[in-house]
């Protein structure tokens, strides 16, 4: 379910009045990390978060390697998707896809002939 800007906005003030996580989950139908998430890119976002998207932004692989490269160095999905509003769903497919296919898997290409670096995620991510 697609939450609109009122129902994000509800979320983050029922939880600012100290209402939890699962008791508004329930009232919106929606799971539990969805509220978490919401509001832990509302703290360090602001209201920008509440915004609707409408259109869907093109990733350079360059920006996809960044992103890959700071999980290959420790950090969550999670606290990167909060800082640069990314879905964390998304950057599991970027992972997903650079562990499959290397470098050409971030640009949609299936030949694998232009591998850069590779970075082992055999201890951080197993399936």
């Amino acid at each position: 379910m697609k939450l609109t800007k009122e129902d994000k906005i509800k979320i983050i003030e029922l939880y600012n009045l100290g209402y939890g996580s699962r008791r508004i989950a329930k009232q919106f139908s929606i799971e539990t990390s969805t509220v978490k998430r919401l509001v832990a890119k509302y703290k360090i976002h602001g209201e920008c978060v509440t915004e609707v998207k409408h259109t869907k932004r093109k990733f350079s692989v360059e920006y996809k390697l960044e992103v890959i490269q700071r999980i290959g160095n420790g950090e969550t999905e999670n606290s990167i998707a909060n800082e640069l509003l990314l879905n964390h769903g998304l950057i599991r497919s970027w992972v997903k896809k650079y562990k499959e296919l290397g470098y050409n898997g971030l640009i949609g290409l299936v030949q694998t002939t232009l591998l850069k670096g590779d970075y082992d995620f055999s201890e951080r991510y197993t399936e």
